[in-house]
C-alpha cells in the first residue's frame, strides 16, 4: 500500500491520516521503514474505509447539476465563479479560494434572512452571523461577543436541515453546553430535531474537482 511518510523532529509519536485520498504517515524522525510499514498494514481497514468515503464524495464539475439549498444550478466552467439566479448557473473557474469566496457570498444572500428569522422568532436581537468552510461542524456559538459562525456546507442541505442548526446555535446562548436543558431547549423550538439532525449527519457533501 503506497503512502507518503513524513519525518518530523517534533513528533513523538506515528501518527495516520488521510488528505486528498492520500495515504500521509507522521513519524518521528528515528522511525525505521519497517516499522511505518507494519503500522500502515495494521490500519489497513480502517485506510479502507476512509478512501472508500474520501471516493463517495461528489465532485463538482461542469455539466453537473448541483443542488443549493433545494434548487437545481447547472455547473458551467467560466473565468471567474458566480451564480446566476434567473438562468440557474453556477459558473466554476476550478480555484478553490475563488469557490470558497462565492459560497460564502450565497449563504450570506440565502441564509442569513432565515437566520434572522429564528433570530427574532426566538427574542435575540443584533447578533453577528459569520460564514466559513468548517470541515468537521455545522456552526458554532460565541456567546460572549454575541457571534454565530456558520458553515458554507449548510448550502448543500435541505432548509429544514439549515433551520436545525441555526436553531442550534440560537439556543447556545442561553445554554452555552449540551447540557438535558438545552437540548430541551432545541426540542421546545424544533420538535422534529433529532429527526432532521440523523438526516443533516449523513449528507455527503460535494466539493469542488481538483485542477489536474
Amino acid at each position: 500500500m503506497e503512502y507518503q511518510w513524513i519525518k518530523n523532529k517534533r513528533y513523538k509519536n506515528v501518527s495516520l491520516r488521510i488528505k486528498d485520498g492520500q495515504i500521509i504517515v507522521t513519524s518521528p524522525v528515528q522511525t525505521s521503514k519497517e516499522f511505518v510499514d507494519t503500522f500502515v498494514n495494521q490500519h489497513t481497514h480502517w485506510i479502507q474505509k476512509q478512501l472508500a468515503a474520501y471516493e463517495a464524495i461528489p465532485r463538482i464539475r461542469p455539466g453537473m447539476t448541483l443542488f443549493i439549498l433545494e434548487r437545481p444550478y447547472k455547473v458551467v466552467m467560466g473565468d471567474v465563479c458566480a451564480i446566476n439566479l434567473d438562468k440557474e448557473t453556477i459558473t466554476i473557474d476550478g480555484n478553490e479560494k475563488h469557490w470558497q469566496v462565492l459560497l460564502k457570498e450565497i449563504a450570506q444572500n440565502q441564509i442569513t434572512p432565515r437566520f434572522h428569522q429564528w433570530e427574532q422568532a426566538m427574542g435575540y436581537s443584533n447578533l453577528t452571523i459569520r460564514y466559513g468552510y468548517y470541515a468537521s461542524k455545522w456552526g458554532s456559538c460565541r456567546k460572549d461577543m454575541g457571534v454565530i459562525a456558520l458553515s458554507t456546507k449548510l448550502l448543500f442541505v435541505d432548509w429544514e436541515e439549515v433551520d436545525s442548526v441555526i436553531v442550534h446555535e440560537l439556543c447556545h446562548m442561553k445554554y452555552p453546553n449540551h447540557s438535558q436543558a438545552f437540548y430541551q431547549e432545541v426540542l421546545d423550538w424544533m420538535p422534529n430535531y433529532w429527526e432532521v439532525h440523523k438526516h443533516l449527519i449523513h449528507h455527503c457533501i460535494p466539493v469542488l474537482e481538483k485542477k489536474g
